[in-house]
């Protein structure tokens, strides 16, 4: 019963530590994206406007 008990709490951290993995990866993803966007928006104003160059 004990060692039951132990495998499953092992799982339960390991897929814990899985879903933050996910969680950091999607906010990683998500803030490339948004980044990339940001970087896009700001090149297009450089381009036209003429103020910052990054």
């Amino acid at each position: 019963m004990r060692s039951y008990y132990a495998d499953f709490k092992e799982e339960i951290n390991i897929s814990r530590l899985i879903f933050g993995l996910r969680k950091k990866m999607a906010m990683d993803l998500l803030g490339n994206i948004w980044y990339n966007i940001f970087k896009t928006t700001l090149n297009y104003t450089d381009s036209y406007g003429g103020y910052g160059s990054y």
